[in-house]
């Protein structure tokens, strides 16, 4: 009889326990969608070249590749009234209004796509310093809530430069 209840006790106890990662599955909310990313694109200079995209949730990733302070990936953590200042000027900002591209008149300006998520839809703008006000105020609102959390953005870094060699 002992024996018995010693075995329905355990039964119980891993009937009842998920592994971590169901348990991860299950803890991660619908939230964690992503919102909206930036990449950027070289030019003939040291024009930073990462890409930004961050998460409803506020998780903020970040993959440096050239002429930028860190390559690599980070990872941040946006606080609640970054993340829902963000989701309100991404969706005044609309970016399902404009075209998939913005032709440049500049030749050399450096590129930069932003892109949205809604569901399962995505809509992509690319162009350069070309592009209307409002994409170029949201583009700074992102490089901004980057540097902000650590994340150097905003200046190009010259590999030449002694300071800058590895």
């Amino acid at each position: 009889m002992k024996n018995l209840l010693f075995l329905l006790v355990i039964i119980a106890a891993f009937g009842n326990c998920k592994s971590q990662k169901e348990q991860a599955t299950a803890a991660s909310p619908v939230a964690d969608t992503k919102l909206i990313a930036l990449q950027t694109f070289a030019c003939r200079g040291f024009c930073p070249i990462y890409t930004l995209t961050f998460y409803n949730s506020g998780l903020l990733e970040y993959n440096g590749e050239r002429f930028v302070e860190k390559t690599g990936a980070a990872t941040v953590k946006l606080t609640p009234a970054e993340v829902a200042a963000l989701r309100g000027e991404v969706t005044k900002t609309n970016l399902w209004q404009y075209p998939d591209e913005i032709k440049a008149q500049v030749m050399d300006a450096p590129y930069a796509t932003l892109t949205v998520w809604d569901g399962d839809k995505t809509k992509s703008v690319r162009g350069t310093i070309d592009r209307p006000k409002p994409l170029l105020e949201l583009e700074k609102i992102l490089k901004n809530l980057a540097e902000a959390h650590g994340l150097k953005v905003i200046k190009g870094v010259n590999p030449n430069e002694p300071a800058n060699r590895n």
